[in-house]
């Protein structure tokens, strides 16, 4: 009888386990989950997602251009002055507090506006376009490794391949798939409302 009980309690046992594995959310269930976040704030925001750029470069009010190779949305909010960028150039990004991770609505309040936590990069290495941190540190105030890891992203690049120009300030939404490490990390897009570039050449 004992034999048969415990053959009883193993079945449950692996039942109870498979059914757990069934349920744990898959790479599928997270996409889905962030097209809803990200089609939620569009709609809410009321935003106007434009599948071309604006001929005449200009954006209208609450236009959002979405790259079609990302996923990524951006509004170019100032083009900047001077040249476009050289290959070569390093650009430093500070972003504005207020960003917002779509799937919980958190909102990250600290912005790096001081020049000693810009983030950088240097356009035409690919390498540079996401942060050398393996994690962010829970200290406040944050580094510039801190930054990078939640803000850098290869997403920052698709102005400047537009034309931006030094001192151009630009409005993201960034799936995490095309995201920060950060965002990789936590699979949740990112609401930025302000990045801006700043061009250095030696």
């Amino acid at each position: 009888m004992k034999k048969i009980y415990l053959f009883i309690f193993v079945i449950i046992g692996f039942a109870l386990a498979f059914s757990a594995c069934n349920k744990s959310e898959t790479y599928a269930d997270r996409l889905k989950k962030e097209k809803r976040a990200i089609n939620r704030f569009i709609i809410n925001h009321n935003i106007d997602v434009l599948n071309t750029f604006p001929e005449d470069s200009i954006f209208k009010k609450d236009q959002y251009f979405r790259d079609a190779n990302t996923g990524v949305y951006f509004r170019i909010e100032n083009w900047g002055e001077g040249e476009t960028i050289d290959q070569g150039t390093d650009v430093y990004l500070r972003v504005a507090p207020n960003s917002i991770l779509l799937v919980d609505n958190d909102t990250i309040k600290h912005g790096n506006s001081q020049p000693t936590t810009a983030m950088v990069f240097t356009y035409g290495i690919e390498s540079t376009y996401s942060s050398l941190a393996s994690y962010m540190s829970s200290n406040w105030p944050w580094t510039k490794d801190d930054y990078e890891y939640v803000f850098l992203s290869p997403a920052c690049i698709l102005p400047l391949k537009h034309g931006l120009r030094n001192g151009g300030i630009v409005s993201f939404i960034i799936p995490f798939s095309s995201g920060s490490k950060y965002q990789k990390s936590s699979n949740k897009p990112l609401y930025i409302p302000e990045m801006r570039y700043t061009f250095y050449n030696d």
